[in-house]
């Protein structure tokens, strides 16, 4: 498919869309919570003597693990991982109900199909990093933004190259667990296109903090947030300097970004549509002279879709929380298929064909 249609293509595919947390939401409690559903302690907060601890909690189970709609927990879908950069992981080849639809799980712990890790001719893989948005919290596996973005850019291309992409989103993770994962796995699927799903939620404190104050015990974020207001002050501020070093989603994006383009591989920071983008990308200093980093705000063209159509945002979250039901999805579908249309026009696909 020469330029001249892909660019075509695109600019009609622009000008047509619609289509008709850390966890922010678990199936008990508000994500922040998590820690205290694992294990129940004093006012102050929950806290394990070590990761170890931590991953054991996990494996416990309750009544609580299977609702009267058949739908199971998440630490039903989620195993530990020995990384303490990665901590949990997607259980591997898992058929449930989870979050009210089916979900399913390949060999290598991504919702989905099963995914070849060599790549066969004429293919060109996504890798799509993020959390539960991009996983698909809520909605049926085709109906997820991945899967559809992944069968409108075929629709695009023909065929030739088919076009794979690749669900790394886990439920709660932050920008430097899907770095992590993505490094320890991710690379072995020869991806040509990396997309990172960002949402502002990036930003704030990991459930737990570890190595606080002097003992190695691990401290919910919203305890560190009370410790920070109410304790010493000087000790919570080196913590705080130390696991920002960590943590910050700056460095994470730096680092990641650096060493795809040293790799000729071109990397997306696509942005959630939300109200506070403008303030998300005032703290993401990174972006600053980073010509390698693509960045995608789907803020402006999502405003101007709904305006446009008269679509009332209460209709695009699901009932029991603010994550993208299925009409959501297939809207960030098409404006995620629009932005990656004018890539693809760039892109040489011999070299995925090899």
């Amino acid at each position: 498919m020469s330029d001249t249609t892909f660019k075509q293509k695109a600019a009609l595919l622009g000008g047509g869309l619609i289509v008709g947390l850390v966890f922010s939401a678990l199936l008990y409690f508000p994500l922040k919570s998590f820690v205290h559903w694992l294990r129940s302690s004093s006012a102050e907060g929950s806290t394990f003597e070590s990761l170890d601890e931590l991953r054991s909690s996990m494996l416990e189970s309750d009544e609580r693990d299977v609702k009267q709609d058949h739908s199971v927990s998440l630490r039903s879908i989620i195993s530990p991982h020995p990384s303490d950069a990665i901590i949990y992981d997607l259980r591997p080849n898992i058929d449930v109900r989870f979050q009210g639809v089916p979900v399913r799980t390949n060999s290598c712990g991504m919702r989905g199909r099963e995914i070849a890790i060599p790549k066969s001719e004429n293919v060109f893989r996504i890798a799509m990093l993020g959390d539960s948005y991009v996983f698909g919290w809520g909605v049926e596996e085709d109906k997820s933004f991945v899967s559809l973005l992944e069968e409108r850019l075929n629709e695009f291309t023909g065929g030739s190259p088919r076009v794979e992409v690749l669900n790394f989103g886990v439920p709660g993770y932050s920008t430097f667990q899907e770095v992590a994962a993505f490094n320890a796995i991710g690379k072995d699927f020869d991806p040509d296109l990396v997309l990172m799903y960002f949402i502002r939620n990036d930003f704030g404190l990991p459930f737990f903090i570890k190595n606080f104050g002097d003992s190695a015990e691990i401290v919910p974020g919203t305890t560190f947030d009370q410790m920070s207001a109410e304790g010493d002050e000087q000790l919570v501020g080196e913590k705080r300097s130390q696991m920002f070093k960590l943590l910050n989603p700056n460095h994470q994006i730096r680092d990641i970004a650096h060493e795809l383009d040293e790799q000729h591989i071109p990397y997306y920071l696509m942005f959630n549509p939300h109200g506070a983008s403008d303030k998300t990308l005032r703290k993401l200093w990174v972006l600053k002279h980073r010509p390698f980093i693509n960045v995608v705000d789907l803020r402006d063209e999502f405003r101007r879709i709904t305006k446009e159509y008269g679509i009332d945002q209460h209709t695009l979250k699901l009932p029991h929380d603010d994550h993208p039901n299925a009409r959501k999805h297939a809207l960030l579908a098409d404006l995620m298929a629009a932005e990656l249309l004018g890539e693809f026009a760039r892109l040489d696909f011999s070299q995925s064909e090899s």
